[in-house]
Formats: structure tokens, sequence, C-alpha cells
């Protein structure tokens, strides 16, 4: 009874009333940045591509022409609108809500939450301050399967939300869309500063700062970004490389993985690695994985070293 009362809980979670509605071309440089965030966010949403289903736009907003634009709750419309405006317009939290706290952490990936749980669950008050969204770059991850307790393996979308569950049932507070700029120490004391000006002080600051992409370095890429290249791979990207085949460069876990996720929509995947092969960037659970995979070639000793976009 309980497992069944559990799965009706997450079938009305899940298909709940979409709290926004996002319209714009599939190529919008800024698109994908929004419809990850609220993905990653767990806000429901829809995009309607204006080219394609002009029709599912809500008649009675006046909303303009081009460009990016994002309905929250039916009523408010954001025209280009970045992380910390689309948060605001949902009510999720982009400010502390006191300027003194027992622990900062700065950074929402595991090991800034892993560090919240353990601080909050000793009755700490603690503060995470993100510059996007929970997870970090390990919460863009489609598939994790070495990570310690989940043997069947797990998102790292997943993941991410339950090590923020964990951490807020203990009380942290968190804070998205905000960058740490600057720490001063007077005496015991240390006072962090966010963008925007404002102040936190604390008696510890736990830098979690993670990593971050490495820029492929190419010519003409920079251009690209949003326009057929992305860095990372997402979950909300599935449908964007559905029958088509795409190139993945790298040759990490991240890239094994998504390679794996992404080989049940696209029609082949190549992978682009500079070395030998990917038994010395690789685990080798992905390398099997990869092997069994009719659709996923790997190409050696290969270097991106250029790229163009061509207008249809």
């Amino acid at each position: 009874m309980a497992t069944c009362m559990s799965s009706i809980q997450e079938m009305i979670r899940r298909t709940r009333v979409n709290r926004v509605v996002v319209v714009g071309e599939e190529m919008h440089a800024r698109c994908r940045d929004i419809l990850t965030f609220l993905s990653r966010c767990r806000i429901p949403y829809c995009w309607v591509d204006r080219t394609l289903d002009a029709e599912r736009i809500p008649e009675n907003l006046l909303i303009p022409a081009t460009g990016l634009i994002a309905i929250v709750d039916g009523e408010k419309v954001l025209s280009e609108p970045t992380e910390r405006e689309m948060a605001e317009a949902l009510g999720l939290q982009t400010k502390p809500h006191a300027t003194t706290y027992d622990v900062v952490i700065v950074g929402g990936g595991p090991a800034g939450l892993a560090a919240a749980v353990c601080g909050s669950s000793e009755g700490l008050r603690v503060l995470i301050v993100e510059q996007t969204m929970p997870g970090g770059q390990a919460g863009t991850s489609s598939r994790i399967e070495n990570y310690l307790g989940f043997p069947g393996g797990i998102s790292g979308e997943e993941l991410s939300e339950r090590a923020l569950g964990q951490a807020c049932r203990f009380g942290t507070e968190i804070v998205i869309t905000r960058r740490a700029e600057r720490i001063d120490r007077n005496g015991k004391e240390k006072t962090l500063t966010l963008d925007g000006g404002l102040k936190i002080s604390s008696r510890s600051i736990v830098l979690a700062t993670g990593v971050d992409w490495r820029l492929l370095e190419a010519d003409g890429i920079e251009r690209m970004i949003g326009h057929g290249v992305v860095y990372g791979a997402a979950r909300t990207e599935a449908m964007a490389v559905a029958g088509k085949h795409i190139f993945i460069v790298g040759g990490g876990n991240s890239a094994g993985q998504a390679a794996i996720y992404f080989s049940d929509y696209a029609a082949t995947i190549t992978l682009i690695i500079r070395g030998d092969g990917l038994v010395q960037s690789m685990s080798q659970y992905l390398i099997v994985e990869i092997g069994r995979k009719a659709n996923i070639w790997v190409e050696t000793n290969t270097e991106v070293v250029g790229g163009w976009h061509l207008q249809p």
C-alpha cells in the first residue's frame, strides 16, 4: 500500500500544471539555458517552438514576435530573462534571510550539499550560495553509476534533488543565482560579499566551487554556442538530438554518460578524443557499456580545429 501511495504521489507531482511556458526558437542561444534551469529546479514547464507550434501560444497574451519569452503562472511575461529574473518571478530564494550564519558554503554541488547536511544536522545555521542552481556540474550528468549508495545508477538531476531535500530538511537555507565576489576577515569573523553588494557574516566559510567546463579552443565554435553547440549533457537535450547525428568532444566519464544516454534518442553518436583510446580517461564500466551500443563510434587521435554554422 505504501509503495502504491508513493507512486500515485509521484505521478501527481510529475503531471501538475505547467508553471512556465517558454516561447522561442530551438536554436535561440539562451533557450536551452532557461529550459535547463527550470528542469533542474523542478519547475513544471512546456516549451513552444515559435516557428513550429505557433498555435500553442496563449491568444490572450500580447508577446513580442521574436526572441525568447517566458510566461510565468499565466500572468508574468519575461522577455529574454536571466536565470535570476526567472527565479524571482517564480518566488525562488535569491537573497539570504539573515546577515549572520554559523557556516556559509559557496557552491551547491554534491560537495557543498554534503557539507550542508553535515553542518545543519548538528544544529548549525547553514547557508548555501549557488551561482546557478543546485547540483553543480554533476547535476547536468544524464546518468551516474559509480556513486556510492546507488547500485542501479542515478541521474545527476535526481541525485541533486535528493541531496538538496536532505539539506533543507535539516534547515539549510539556499540562495540561487548569486555569485560570491569577496571574502574579508576580521578576527574570527568572516564577511562574504555577494554580487549586488550583499554582505554576510559567518564564523566559517566553506569553498565548494567545483569545476567548470573546459571551453573548446577551435575557430568559430564560440559563435555556434546555442546554435548546435552546447556544453554539458542535461537530460533536457534528449528531444533536441532525436534522430540526429551528433558528436561528443571528450573522453571522460561525462562524455561516456552522455553518449550512453543520448544513444536512445540520436541516430548516431561519435565520440571525438585526442588519445589512442578511452582506457586512460574513462571508467571501465562506461567503456563496456559503450561497446554494447551499435550506434556509438569512437574517433581516436582526432581534434576539433574549427566549426561553421551554415544558415538554411
